[in-house]
């Protein structure tokens, strides 16, 4: 939850990045099956650059940016999840929970929270979660503004959690503008 604090301090959301080893996760919780991005469009969508660099796995480098941000440490981060709707949701979850609870107990402490997918649209619904939203997000379209638009714009109808996030008419004008050219 980009918007609310701690995640609204950029280096906060950079650190979090650097801070966990994504590809030890996939070789260990995915069996090496799956493939990593380095944006929230998946490699078969229309519009994907596989030029586009990943967050390389830098601890130092968080802890670095964490201590930049100004913001109290330790940082506690909630991960929120749904349990049993994507392969290994649970899983993927505390993996990432472990690898930031890495940096140190003096820098961030993390902590999984976990729901049934009904529990976790309410709580979505209701503004009622922090820290980072771990889940999964496709379509059978292949088309990237069917991921773009309900993630990035700040108001988009009937999308869970419209109402939490505060409007950014300039940026929605430009997302708006994206979508016909």
């Amino acid at each position: 939850e980009r918007h609310k604090p701690p995640f609204n301090n950029q280096k906060v959301r950079q650190a979090v990045n650097y801070g966990a080893n994504m590809e030890v996760l996939l070789k260990t919780v995915y069996a090496g099956l799956g493939k990593r991005v380095s944006t929230i469009v998946g490699a078969w969508h229309f519009g994907f650059d596989e030029r586009l660099p990943f967050y390389p796995y830098d601890p130092a480098k968080a802890r670095q940016l964490l201590k930049e941000s100004g913001v109290p440490l330790p940082i506690e981060v909630n991960i929120h999840t749904v349990q049993g709707r994507y392969p290994k949701d649970k899983d993927m979850a505390e993996g990432i929970a472990a690898e930031l609870n890495k940096l140190g107990r003096d820098y961030l402490r993390a902590k999984v929270n976990l729901y049934e997918w009904g529990t976790h649209l309410k709580r979505v619904n209701a503004c009622q979660n922090d820290g980072i939203i771990f889940g999964s997000w496709g379509n059978w379209m292949f088309d990237a503004d069917m991921m773009l638009w309900p993630q990035l714009h700040s108001r988009p109808p009937g999308s869970p959690g419209r109402d939490c996030v505060p409007a950014q008419p300039e940026w929605d004008k430009l997302m708006e503008d994206a979508r016909s050219t």
